[in-house]
C-alpha cells in the first residue's frame, strides 16, 4: 500500500506541473497601442482677418489705402457722398471710397470685398487713421425661394420678375466704371456699389427671348441673342450684343442654394 500510494502522489505532481502556465519569452510580448487623436480641420482665416492684421490706428492713410487695394477690397462707393459734403465736392469723384467729411476734416471711407460680402470702414482726421472696423453684409433671401437650379431657367426668372431679381442681387456689386478725369481724359475704376443704387441690368426676359432695355426702361421689340457661358462650377458670364460692343454683360455665382447676380464687369465706351 504504501509503495502505491508513493507511485500515485508522483503521478499527480507530474499531472500538475505539465498544467502549470509558462512564462512568455521576452520576444513574445506585445507592443502597446498608441491611439493618434484625430487631424483638427485648418480653418481658413476670413479677408477681414487678414488685411486686419495689417492694419494699425494712427497709420497714415495713403499707406492704409495702399494695403488695402493691394489686398484685393475695393472702394465702396456712397451714392449719397456728396449731399453729405456738400458743395461741389470733388473728393467724392477723386476717392470713390469716401462716405462723408465734416467740417473740421474728419472723414469717412468704405471699402468691400466680395469674399463674404465684408465691408471695411475708415475713420481719418489729418491723414491718419482713427479708427477702423468691419461688418458683415449677410445674403438675405429667406422670403423668396430660388427658381430653379438650372441657371438658364433662373436667369429667365430673374430678368421677368421684379421679386426675384431684389432678392437674388448680391448685397454689393462689383462694377467697372468709366471715369472722365478732368486732366487725365477717361479711364476705368472698378469699385463696389451698394444693391439699392445699382440700376443697370439691362435684360428682360419674354416669350420669345430676351429683350434689351433702354435708358427708360423701355424694352427693345426685337429679342437679342444672349451668349451665356459657365465659368468654373458656379459662375456664370452672360453677355450681349446692342448697339455698341462695350458694357452689355454680367457674372453670376452661386451662393448657398441659389444664383446671385455679382458682376458689371464692362464699363461703357467713351
Amino acid at each position: 500500500m504504501k509503495q502505491r500510494s508513493i507511485l500515485l502522489f508522483a503521478a499527480t505532481a507530474l499531472l500538475i506541473s505539465g498544467c502549470t502556465a509558462k512564462t512568455p519569452e521576452p520576444s513574445q510580448e506585445t507592443t502597446p497601442v498608441v491611439l493618434e487623436a484625430p487631424p483638427r480641420a485648418v480653418v481658413e482665416p476670413s479677408a477681414s482677418e487678414l488685411l486686419g492684421q495689417k492694419l494699425k490706428k494712427e497709420m497714415a492713410y495713403e499707406d492704409l489705402r495702399k494695403t488695402v487695394l493691394a489686398d484685393g477690397w475695393l472702394p465702396l462707393v456712397t451714392p449719397e457722398c456728396k449731399e453729405n459734403i456738400g458743395g461741389e465736392a470733388k473728393i467724392c469723384d477723386q476717392q470713390p471710397e469716401v462716405e462723408s467729411c465734416s467740417g473740421d476734416g474728419h472723414c469717412n471711407m468704405l471699402f468691400a470685398h466680395g469674399d463674404g460680402y465684408t465691408k471695411l470702414k475708415v475713420g481719418i482726421y489729418d491723414g491718419l487713421v482713427k479708427f477702423f472696423e468691419f461688418s458683415a453684409l449677410p445674403l438675405d433671401n429667406a422670403a423668396i425661394a430660388c427658381p430653379s437650379q438650372d441657371f438658364e431657367v433662373f436667369l429667365k426668372h430673374f430678368a421677368s420678375e421684379k421679386a426675384v431679381k431684389d432678392a437674388f442681387t448680391a448685397p454689393l456689386i462689383k462694377v467697372e466704371e468709366l471715369v472722365d478725369d478732368e486732366q487725365k481724359g477717361y479711364g476705368y475704376r472698378t469699385v463696389y456699389q451698394p444693391r439699392s443704387n445699382y440700376k443697370d441690368f439691362d435684360l428682360q426676359a419674354k416669350e420669345d427671348g430676351f429683350h434689351v432695355l433702354d435708358g427708360n426702361d423701355e424694352a427693345d421689340p426685337i429679342a437679342s441673342k444672349i451668349d451665356i457661358q459657365p465659368e468654373g462650377k458656379n459662375q456664370y458670364f452672360i453677355k450681349f450684343q446692342y448697339g455698341m460692343s462695350e458694357g452689355n454683360s454680367y457674372k453670376f455665382k452661386k451662393f448657398k442654394d441659389c444664383w446671385y447676380l455679382t458682376e458689371d464687369p464692362e464699363a461703357p465706351s467713351p
